[in-house]
């Protein structure tokens, strides 16, 4: 879990952390908040190559909403159906990656599901 070091963004994964399975390991990254998207793809990156596996990342928008699009670059159909009315308040993007060789953040990711509060 990679967590942008803004107290909202901690709050969150206060939240979030109960429910999790394990002890995930956790990295509070100021560039979250300060950073673009790319600072987003590349902590994907490094971390398919370090530890494959699922990674979550508690940031900001517009960031996060430009990386759910660069994932998603190869797929009209999720990203109409994930962003079609914008990135929500409090939303969590979920994404896969299909195939080491054409991987997610080269823009092949697959769309799985946007969850967000009712009335966000």
């Amino acid at each position: 879990v990679y967590c942008s070091s803004a107290v909202r963004c901690q709050q969150t994964l206060e939240i979030i952390l109960p429910k999790l399975t394990g002890a995930p390991e956790i990295t509070l990254h100021s560039p979250l908040y300060s950073e673009n998207f790319e600072t987003y793809l590349h902590l994907i990156n490094e971390n398919a190559e370090r530890a494959p596996g699922s990674i979550m990342i508690i940031g900001h928008n517009p960031m996060l909403e430009e990386t759910a699009e660069a994932l998603l670059l190869h797929d009209r159909r999720g990203l109409a159906e994930a962003l079609s009315e914008g990135f929500p308040t409090a939303g969590l993007f979920v994404a896969d990656n299909v195939s080491v060789s054409r991987p997610a953040t080269g823009g092949y990711g697959r769309f799985i599901d946007l969850l967000y509060p009712v009335g966000a």
